[in-house]
């Protein structure tokens, strides 16, 4: 659950009081609405992708994985319109990196089709019909 700050309300953008935080409490309407709860997934590097009416949660473990319709790949993603070896992750630095594997259909960034991309929290990614998403999970 993510940490929500808040202030008195009686201070002032330019008050000198701290702000604090404190665990996110839901009403009951609000509970009762909610899809969840699912587990606080582990900290690090992850896409999330979308697979019919689920969306799974895939950590990047290694320095380098490769995404594709071949089995062989890292991260299968059984669609026809990935290539058999459609994208890279790589790890460079303390960037992510994705990098188009000379596919058919292209890699698209937040919309933009790129050939090379530093990924950012909440990036959307597309690789042929498939809609992904990367999160970075920081410490607790």
């Amino acid at each position: 659950m993510l940490p929500v700050t808040s202030a008195s309300p009686h201070s002032s953008p330019d008050s000198s009081v701290e702000a604090s935080t404190r665990p996110l409490h839901l009403g009951v309407r609000e509970r009762a609405r909610a899809v969840g709860p699912f587990p606080k997934p582990v900290p690090g590097r992850h896409l999330a992708i979308e697979d019919g009416d689920e969306v799974l949660l895939v950590a990047l473990d290694r320095p380098v994985l490769h995404l594709g319709r071949s089995p062989s790949a890292d991260i299968v993603l059984d669609d026809a319109t990935v290539s058999r070896r459609h994208a890279v992750i790589a790890r460079q630095d303390e960037a992510t990196v994705l990098l188009d594997d000379r596919s058919r259909h292209g890699v698209l960034v937040n919309g933009e089709r790129v050939g090379r991309a530093v990924l950012h929290n909440g990036d959307t990614i597309h690789l042929g019909g498939v809609v992904m998403r990367y999160v970075e999970v920081p410490e607790a």
